[in-house]
């Protein structure tokens, strides 16, 4: 017989709702680090790569918000380590597109 679960607090469900919500701007701007390195064509698959990463991050993170809606505190904590595994590895990527592996 399952118990019902309780309630995670509003401020982890506010946060989990403004992670979402933050991603809409990182992919944005990997959408432009990736169009800004192809003109007028790719010499390197980095700028590609980034923006993959970027997109595939908004899993962990919309699964961030369905954790903490349903109050599934340990899909919570795995979702938000592996979101900010992600989207820290983006940001290095991200950098090292724009700028190159030699100015991190």
């Amino acid at each position: 017989m399952d118990m019902p679960r309780r309630p995670l607090h509003p401020i982890i469900i506010l946060g989990s709702l403004l992670a979402l919500l933050a991603t809409l701007p990182a992919v944005f701007i990997a959408w432009l680090t990736k169009t800004a390195s192809c003109e007028p064509q790719c010499h390197s698959g980095l700028s590609k790569v980034q923006f993959i990463i970027a997109v595939v991050g908004v899993l962990p993170v919309a699964t961030l918000l369905y954790a903490s809606l349903t109050a599934r505190r340990r899909l919570v904590a795995v979702s938000l380590v592996l979101g900010i595994f992600v989207y820290a590895l983006w940001g290095l990527l991200n950098d090292a597109a724009v700028h190159g592996w030699g100015n991190l």
